[in-house]
């Protein structure tokens, strides 16, 4: 039995990769963009904070982020993009309660729409949503 890879140097290189990346962001490292949290900065708006580790990231469109709240889910279609953040809205007859949260890929059949330029997905995550104005990145 031969444990030796037959593919040294893409291992090689993806192992650099992994290197320069640990000395670039040394608090942790992740291929996709990864959910930082969620605030709701005005009655019907709340914005996702991403860290991209340096890469530029995109949303596809047509595709929904879940609201779930006091044991019910509702999807949020109308978002956009501005930076490293999302901006989703929340439609004017829906407020949000305290125990509000956002669910991205939180399926058993996840079908990813957040990618970084390299292709890479982001993870799925549930974010509590803060109810703070000032916190803006």
């Amino acid at each position: 039995m031969n444990l030796h890879p037959l593919n040294k140097k893409d291992v090689a290189h993806k192992l650099l990769d992994a290197y320069d990346n640990v000395e670039l962001f040394p608090n942790g490292y992740c291929t996709g963009p990864l959910a930082k949290g969620a605030v709701q900065t005005q009655k019907n708006a709340i914005i996702l904070l991403f860290d991209t580790f340096g890469k530029e990231f995109s949303i596809e469109k047509n595709k929904d982020f879940e609201l779930f709240q006091g044991g019910y889910s509702y999807k949020l279609k109308n978002c956009r993009q501005v930076g490293e953040q999302i901006i989703l809205e929340v439609p004017e007859n829906l407020s949000l309660n305290a125990d509000a949260k956002i669910r991205y890929n939180w399926s058993n059949a996840p079908q990813a729409f957040i990618w970084n330029e390299e292709g890479y997905p982001s993870s799925p995550f549930e974010l509590k949503i803060e109810q703070n104005n000032n916190r803006r990145k």
